[in-house]
């Protein structure tokens, strides 16, 4: 019987070392998924916004984390919560409901609320990246955005023929044809559809695009394809999309299988943790994890590295794989 072998990499890491540690302890947390419900069972609520007023109302400098916010929120920047707790006092044994961009910040407003006598605290979990992602506001409807664009999640992506839109993709032509000098950028692949007009020439090839089709812009993580759809924008272009986090995003979340009319460049497949959990359901793969024995071991210097490890992985660093490598069966 044929063994598989993975090479399991992190796209996404996430500090994942004690936020959650007041989870259901000190607050509640309630998902995406059962927001609506729950606050229609907590009449009289407060929704409170803790990022930045920039964040808040689309306009920060940081331009992926203008995610839009929900509607009626009060935004009240964590840097300025303790200086501002009079201005809640009033729902203090009233349900108030947490959130901000990843639900880190929301989680220390939760704990610093908990602290403060208030006593029917959610936080909610994965913030409105986390909405953003997985299209939980068409659930709720909540959303409000100023943005000139709209956010398009990977699996919305997903649903829909690729040919719904005019695809420009702005990386660099070495990355979208895979051919670029660092491995990873060759992994994203590209959308079969896409042309390629790399950002730092966009503006010289306005003539070339369709104001009467929806122009969805695709980059890696999605930094290079807000700054394009903002030039578009300046220029006349009304029906724009972005893909969110990019193509980085789109192959952690969305399973090979299901990407329409990707193109794979390399020898390889990029597996999310949830089609690892998939694929182990039948027969556990080989996984090879390529990190430092103190990573491997959980006692990496750096706490965010210290996240635990595959079970029954086998531990080959990525600086001597070359040579242990060869210990592995070839079957």
């Amino acid at each position: 019987m044929k063994t598989f072998f993975l090479v399991f990499f992190v796209l996404i890491v996430i500090s994942a070392t004690a936020q959650y540690r007041f989870d259901n302890v000190a607050f509640k947390t309630v998902y995406w998924e059962e927001l609506c419900n729950t606050l229609n069972q907590n009449p009289g609520h407060l929704i409170l916004d803790v990022r930045s007023k920039g964040e808040h109302f689309d306009t920060s400098v940081s331009k992926t984390l203008n995610l839009g916010h929900l509607d009626g929120a009060l935004n009240i920047d964590i840097r300025e919560i303790g200086s501002r707790l009079k201005e809640i006092e009033a729902y203090k044994s009233k349900p108030v409901f947490v959130y901000c961009s990843h639900s880190q910040r929301s989680r220390r407003v939760s704990k610093m609320l908990a602290d403060s006598g208030f006593v029917n605290v959610f936080n909610i979990n994965g913030g409105i990246s986390n909405l953003r992602m997985f299209e939980y506001s068409e659930m709720c409807n909540l959303l409000t955005t100023k943005l000139p664009y709209q956010l398009l999640s990977p699996k919305k992506l997903a649903g829909k023929q690729t040919t719904s839109y005019y695809i420009v993709d702005v990386r660099p032509d070495s990355s979208f044809y895979g051919i670029a000098l660092q491995e990873r950028k060759n992994a994203y692949g590209k959308l079969s559809t896409s042309v390629n007009i790399p950002l730092n020439i966009l503006e010289q090839r306005l003539a070339s695009l369709p104001k009467d089709k929806t122009i969805l812009l695709v980059d890696e993580t999605g930094n290079e394809s807000i700054a394009a759809a903002e030039i578009l924008s300046k220029n006349g272009f009304a029906n724009l999309a972005v893909l969110f986090n990019g193509l980085d995003a789109y192959i952690s979340e969305i399973p090979e299988i299901e990407r329409d009319g990707w193109v794979n460049y390399v020898p390889y497949h990029t597996l999310s943790a949830v089609g690892l959990d998939e694929l182990s359901k039948n027969r556990m793969p080989v996984v090879i994890d390529v990190r430092t024995k103190d990573e491997f071991n959980n006692a990496a210097k750096e706490n965010f590295r210290s996240i635990g490890n595959i079970k029954n992985a086998i531990n080959i660093p990525f600086s001597s794989l070359n040579d242990d490598i060869t210990a592995l069966p070839v079957d």
